[in-house]
């Protein structure tokens, strides 16, 4: 099997998979040589789409070698790891853990979750220069085989292989690792699925391009901003504070996500049935369209000369004398008609009820719908610090170092003994204490001061544990160690 997959291999070349389905969907556009029939294809695409020939596109070395090894089968098996499935809490386990090589990994999901995954997330490297990324995917190509199977230069050949033989860790070299993930992370989603991918300011804006390019523009649902490092680092033109998680969909048209509470919710008006908000009834988002939602495209009609409670206007679906035909809104900038979020016929059992007319301050009429929901959707500005990259990792370890370090006989009073040394961290850190390195040391070596003791959390922490409280630390860890009846772990 593995003999044939690695034969297989030999003939795969970029963008191979689009083209089978090209020639699957389309076989009439190509001709007996092997030619593609471009003007015959736009025929098929004419008044349904808008070709057009101005636009933009990502471009980076080896990017059909990456394309290339997205399209090649795993040439690896997995072997279940029995003595970790054994264990009495794994051996019901329903879980899947692959170790190894994310590419490989990806591949072996392929072939038994392929489109069924709702959702993914990745925490790629961040390619810092600090970070440990260098470009790792090893095959062995010559340069004869690359100009043969990507239609390139032997220049371009020798520099595609020096980046995957030199550990390189340049744009292109991170570029050329993640599409080939990205590219079967996507094979892998539902048609309502998302992929959620983690980044900072490094390669975010590359990180977009190539999402852009993989995904489709229309299924970039939005970037969070995360605050990852709370305490910053007062070093450079900007201290920075945050990451970024990016967020797309396979099909804009089917994605589904979920709100959460919103214990402040307040409502402007109110009706027998309660309090409420009121929101346009077309939806916002452009991939729903009068082309790709006909059924959601259609009047209503507004009654200007009658008013119902709050100053709202009665509407139907039928065209009545003196009535004012009101469509959905276009867009400001393309002048895309947007569509209504319901039908017609969930609009004709709501009439005046939960959808109303509505003149608002410029003098337009609208269709909006009462919302009574006691929830929000998730804000793009994540400032919770339970979101911090290092919050987890930095507690555990100092519970850790106290309850070692300081021979706390059992980790829940260590957790204690931390959480109250933490409260009088946060308290010292109100005070400007970096401060008073600049009267006491010289400027140079106040700054490296500054730089050592506060440019993260943890040492932060270090330098408020181990200086001004050591004297209470130890004898109040002396004083525990000796209660023998604290000895048991809880």
């Amino acid at each position: 099997m593995i003999k044939d997959i690695i034969e297989a291999n030999e003939s795969i070349t970029p963008n191979q998979k689009e083209m089978e389905i090209l020639h699957e969907y389309f076989p009439s556009c190509f001709h007996t040589d092997g030619s593609f029939d471009l003007t015959r294809f736009s025929e098929f695409l004419k008044d349904k789409v808008n070709v057009t020939k101005e636009g933009y596109e990502l471009k980076f070395l080896g990017k059909n070698y990456a394309r290339m090894l997205a399209s090649l089968d795993t040439e690896t098996v997995i072997v279940p790891n029995d003595i970790h499935n054994c264990k009495p809490e794994n051996i019901n386990s329903k879980n899947i853990y692959i170790s190894g090589d994310n590419l490989d990994g990806l591949k072996h999901l392929l072939k038994s979750y392929a489109g069924k995954i709702k959702c993914i997330y990745i925490d790629p490297p961040y390619n810092t220069g600090t970070d440990g990324f260098t470009y790792n995917d090893k095959f062995n190509y010559s340069v004869d085989s690359l100009m043969d199977k990507l239609s390139i230069s032997s220049e371009q050949a020798q520099h595609i292989l020096d980046l995957t033989t030199r550990g390189s860790a340049s744009h292109s070299a991170w570029l050329m690792f993640m599409y080939p993930r990205l590219q079967l992370a996507k094979d892998l989603l539902s048609n309502d699925g998302l992929i959620f991918i983690s980044i900072d300011d490094n390669e975010q804006t590359n990180l977009k391009l190539i999402c852009d390019d993989i995904f489709g523009e229309e299924n970039f649902q939005g970037m969070y901003i995360i605050n990852a490092s709370p305490s910053a680092i007062d070093y450079g033109h900007m201290a920075k504070m945050h990451e970024y998680a990016l967020m797309y969909s396979k099909n804009a048209l089917d994605c589904l996500t979920s709100q959460l509470p919103d214990e402040n919710k307040e409502f402007k008006y109110q009706d027998d049935m309660g309090g409420f908000n009121i929101y346009p009834l077309y939806n916002g988002n452009i991939a729903f369209n009068p082309e790709t939602r006909p059924n959601l495209y259609y009047p209503f009609y507004v009654n200007p000369n009658r008013q119902l409670d709050n100053g709202f206007l009665e509407i139907g679906l039928d065209n009545k004398e003196g009535w004012i035909e009101v469509y959905p809104v276009k867009t400001a900038k393309e002048g895309i008609p947007h569509v209504w979020r319901w039908g017609k016929e969930k609009a004709s059992q709501n009439l005046n009820v939960e959808i109303v007319g509505h003149l608002n301050d410029n003098g337009d009429y609208r269709i909006v719908q009462k919302s009574r929901l006691t929830k929000k959707t998730i804000r793009s500005l994540l400032m919770d610090t339970s979101m911090s990259t290092n919050r987890f990792f930095i507690d555990s370890l100092i519970t850790y170092v106290i309850q070692k370090l300081l021979y706390i006989p059992c980790k829940q009073l260590a957790v204690l003994f931390f959480y109250g040394i933490h409260i009088l961290h946060r308290f010292i850190q109100m005070f400007p204490v970096s401060a008073l390195f600049q009267k006491v040391f010289p400027v140079h070596l106040a700054q490296l001061l500054d730089l050592l003791f506060f440019h993260s959390q943890f040492t932060q922490f270090l330098f408020f544990l181990f200086f001004p409280i050591i004297p209470l630390s130890f004898f109040t860890c002396l004083v525990i160690s000796h209660l023998s009846f604290l000895r048991s772990d809880f």
